[in-house]
C-alpha cells in the first residue's frame, strides 16, 4: 500500500514539473513510461481535472505552453468539454489553455524491430521520435550527440551506431553533433547532410517543397539525392532548394535556430508560409480564402509567449486581413480587407 501511493505522489510530482516545462530528461522519460501504465490512467485524469480548475480560475493571465498530444487519454473528453467551453473566437484563448493541460506535449517513441544474431541485434534496432503539432523535444544521440526536434517533425535512428552514424530525417531539427572519426549523417528526402562535429539547423519536410540547412558552427557537406551535385558550407551560410536547384547566401545563423529556444521568427515571410508555420506550432488548422491579394502580404518579427488569438489580433492589427473561427469545423479562416473597412 504504502509503495503505490509512493508512486501516485511521484507521478503527481512528475506531471506538474513537465507541464511547468522544469522537467529533466530523465524525469520526463519516467513520466512517459508512467503515464502510459494502465493503472495511472484515472489518477492522471483526476490531476487533470485539477489543472483544468486553476486554468479557469486564473484563465487571464494563464501562459499557454505548446500544445501536442496527450497518447493514451480520451481525445473524446477533451472535444467534449471544448465544444461546451467556447462560443466564439475570442475564448479560444482559454480552450488553448485548457487543452495545453489535457494535450501534453508527448513524444512518441516506435520501436522497429529487425531479426537478427544476437551478435549485431542492437544495431539493428532503430528508434523513431515524433513530435506532433505544437510540440517540441529534444533527446540524445546514442553517440551523445544533441538533436532538438520541431513541431511536426520525426527522427529516426539506430540504437547502436555501426560504422557510420546515420540518421533519417522528416521535418526540422537542429543538431550538436559530438566530435567523432565516424561519418554522421543526416539523410532527407533532399539529400543528406555529412559532418564529423558541427552545430547546425536543417528542414526538410515532405508535405511541401522546403529544404534549408544552415551552418552555425564547423563543417558541413551537402549531397543532393540522386544527383552528382555536392557542395560544402561555411559558418553563417545556409543552403536552400528552390526550382529544383540548391543555392547558398549568408545569414544570420541564429535567427534560424531560435525555434529551439521558443521562438517563432519570421524574415519577411509571406502570409501563405506564415500560416503553415502557426499551424505547426500551435498545432491548429488555417484557411486562407482565394484571393490573390492575401498572396502580396508578408511579416517580419518574433513570437515567443503569445497565444494564438493574440497571434492572430496581432496579424489583423497590422495588416488588411479578418479572421474568423468557425466552432464546428474548428478552422480559423483569414479574409482580406481593406485597411480602412473598420473606421
Amino acid at each position: 500500500m504504502l509503495c503505490i501511493i509512493v508512486i501516485i505522489i511521484d507521478m503527481k510530482r512528475l506531471l506538474r514539473k513537465y507541464f511547468h516545462g522544469i522537467s529533466t530528461p530523465d524525469e520526463f522519460k519516467e513520466f512517459s513510461i508512467g503515464m502510459l501504465e494502465k493503472q495511472n490512467e484515472d489518477f492522471l485524469l483526476g490531476e487533470m481535472d485539477i489543472l483544468w480548475e486553476e486554468i479557469l480560475i486564473d484563465s487571464a493571465d494563464f501562459p499557454v505552453p505548446n500544445l501536442g498530444v496527450f497518447q493514451k487519454i480520451k481525445n473524446s473528453i477533451l472535444i467534449d468539454k471544448l465544444n461546451k467551453s467556447y462560443k466564439k473566437v475570442r475564448s479560444y484563448s482559454i480552450i488553448l489553455k485548457i487543452a495545453a493541460v489535457l494535450a501534453v506535449s508527448l513524444i512518441i517513441y516506435d520501436f522497429i524491430y529487425f531479426k537478427n544474431s544476437d551478435q549485431d541485434k542492437k544495431k539493428k534496432q532503430f528508434q523513431t521520435i515524433n513530435t506532433p503539432f505544437g510540440a517540441k523535444t529534444s533527446t540524445v544521440l546514442p553517440d551523445g550527440s544533441l538533436v532538438w526536434l520541431n513541431a511536426g517533425s520525426s527522427i529516426t535512428f539506430p540504437l547502436m551506431f555501426d560504422e557510420n552514424r546515420r540518421v533519417i530525417l522528416q521535418g526540422e531539427a537542429y543538431f550538436e553533433v559530438i566530435k567523432s572519426a565516424k561519418l554522421f549523417v543526416v539523410s532527407t528526402i533532399y539529400g543528406d547532410v555529412e559532418v564529423l562535429g558541427t552545430s547546425f539547423n536543417v528542414k526538410a519536410f515532405s508535405d511541401y517543397p522546403s529544404f534549408e540547412t544552415t551552418l552555425v558552427k564547423g563543417s558541413v557537406l551537402i549531397k543532393g539525392k540522386n544527383t552528382k551535385v555536392k557542395f560544402a558550407l561555411k559558418p553563417g551560410q545556409m543552403t536552400f532548394y528552390e526550382n529544383k536547384r540548391f543555392y547558398i547566401k549568408n545569414v544570420d545563423a541564429v535567427l534560424f535556430t531560435r525555434w529551439k529556444d521558443g521562438k517563432l521568427v519570421f524574415r519577411k515571410e509571406y502570409l501563405t508560409e506564415v500560416a503553415r508555420k502557426l499551424e505547426r506550432w500551435y498545432n491548429v488548422k488555417i484557411e486562407l480564402e482565394k484571393d490573390d491579394r492575401l498572396k502580396e502580404i508578408w511579416f517580419s518579427g518574433v513570437l515567443e509567449m503569445e497565444t494564438f488569438p493574440e497571434v492572430l489580433e496581432l496579424l489583423e492589427a497590422t495588416a488588411p486581413i479578418s479572421y474568423f473561427f468557425n466552432n464546428k469545423t474548428r478552422v480559423t479562416k483569414i479574409s482580406y480587407r481593406k485597411k480602412n473597412s473598420n473606421l
